[in-house]
């Protein structure tokens, strides 16, 4: 049953495997499907065995997640939440198994509310049924009489994020609104068309409500609103604009770092072909025109970072803008070079540089997959001007080009500077406007503050912790 994996490598190293959605299969089937999959992890991860005890406790699990499929062997969905747990057991969050659910968001079919989270607990955020507006707020104790931080113990270890709260309280919302998930962590529930819930409201009383599941859900839902005028994202996942008429502070929203043209390119230069068709939607979203065929008329329609920014900051600047808030609640990740743009153009060359030296912390394992995903490199590329030649399943460390007797310390700015000109050169878009210098530190207010929730992950952290490091809140 060889097609039953299909594995994908995310924009850093994160690995994600879709189990398809087909019909039973036997023991024998699942088994050699078990190994292929353990042989991918082991294959494509740099190091699967890091925050879960080591090799000989990897391989433990890995036979006793195998003696633990039944002689008459399963279905998918039962089989992908095995995978899921195992993969759990690594504590790894950007690794992760797709399981066939359903997540068609128009029938959920699980509670009928969903919830976002403020310190350690969740809330009522947005109801499917307006008489439930008055909930609002109201924190989340226990669904079907199970108390909730069983629930996100569960969920923190399917999901391999139990070590960190605020992981476990940015994705299980969104699971919470699936049936799946919810008979997944709480088996003791019977599906009789309601769910029961218990909320602590605002004015301390304890209600328990048990809530009919709709049919269907119809958007948007019910909420709250803002009273801060917040930039449409329909075309684009990162915009502007100014709080006041006086324009002294900028509201800068990046809700994603997938979907930006500088991203696209990097991926052009590297032959990361299915990386960018994958993410090719974003062409329409800004154009509302289908996605042509040609690889460079998908890049010139997708919004480029350096532009937006550079219009904002060319405003701010003409308006003498004090404050500069970015808000990257919403923000789980993607290129992480969108943070270099944005620090370029607000503190200059010199702050990009200095932010990225220090020991390299980037290691890449080489496989046949990783060059069937970048289809532009190859091992010979690698192998230039290094001290032995690597081979396939070897890692690329930075010593091996510097000498391992050498000490780095002093070369950490000219290895920043080496990494950060060589990224320009795989962005035409920003490589330009950085040659012309005439943008270099171009605006920076006298105040930058990030906002952030626990859905600021991976590369919306890096840019949080980017904007700190060069003096911002």
């Amino acid at each position: 049953m060889k097609a039953l994996f299909v594995v994908f490598l995310a924009i850093t190293l994160s690995t994600f495997v879709v189990v398809q959605s087909q019909t039973r299969y036997s023991k024998s089937e699942l088994i050699e499907d078990t190994r292929q999959y353990v042989q991918l992890l082991e294959t494509v991860h740099p190091d699967p065995y890091i925050n879960g005890g080591g090799k000989i406790a990897f391989h433990r699990r890995f036979h006793q997640l195998i003696s633990s499929i039944p002689e008459a062997g399963m279905d998918l969905l039962d089989y992908g939440w095995k995978l899921q747990e195992f993969t759990g057991t690594m504590l790894d969050s950007h690794t992760t198994v797709f399981v066939p659910v359903n997540y068609n968001n128009k029938t959920p079919g699980g509670i009928p509310i969903y919830f976002n989270s403020i310190e350690d607990k969740l809330y009522v955020y947005g109801v499917a049924d307006s008489a439930h507006l008055p909930l609002t707020g109201s924190v989340l104790l226990s669904i079907e009489g199970i108390p909730v931080e069983r629930i996100y113990r569960d969920y923190g270890a399917l999901t391999g994020k139990e070590n960190n709260r605020y992981n476990v309280l940015a994705g299980i919302p969104g699971h919470l609104w699936h049936k799946s998930w919810i008979e997944y962590l709480i088996p003791e529930w019977e599906d009789d068309g309601s769910i029961l819930i218990e909320l602590l409201k605002s004015d301390g009383r304890i209600e328990e409500l048990d809530l009919p599941i709709p049919k269907e859900i119809s958007y948007p839902l019910y909420s709250t609103q803002t009273s801060v005028p917040m930039p449409s994202t329909e075309q684009c996942d990162f915009t502007y604009t100014f709080t006041e008429e006086d324009k002294q502070t900028a509201l800068l929203v990046i809700n994603s770092m997938v979907g930006y043209r500088e991203a696209f390119e990097i991926w052009r230069t590297s032959g990361r072909t299915q990386l960018i068709k994958n993410n090719s939607q974003a062409f329409t979203r800004a154009t509302g025109e289908p996605v042509p065929d040609e690889i460079d008329q998908i890049i010139q329609g997708i919004p480029a970072a350096t532009e937006v920014f550079i219009s904002m900051l060319q405003e701010m600047k003409s308006a003498g803008t004090k404050n500069l808030i970015i808000d990257l609640r919403r923000n789980s990740g993607g290129a992480s070079t969108m943070a270099d743009i944005l620090t370029y153009l607000i503190y200059g060359n010199e702050a990009v540089i200095t932010a990225k030296s220090g020991i390299p912390n980037e290691v890449k394992k080489l496989s046949d997959y990783y060059f069937e995903l970048h289809s532009k490199e190859s091992i010979e590329n690698f192998n230039e001007s290094r001290v032995f030649p690597l081979q396939d399943e070897d890692y690329v460390f930075t010593e091996d080009r510097y000498g391992w007797n050498t000490d780095l310390e002093p070369l950490f700015d000219e290895i920043a500077r080496n990494s950060w000109n060589s990224r320009i050169e795989q962005m035409p878009t920003f490589q330009n406007v950085y040659k012309s210098g005439k943008y270099d530190g171009f605006y920076c207010p006298e105040h930058v503050a990030v906002v952030s929730s626990n859905k600021t992950f991976s590369s919306g952290f890096t840019l949080m912790q980017r904007i700190k490091q060069c003096g911002g809140l």
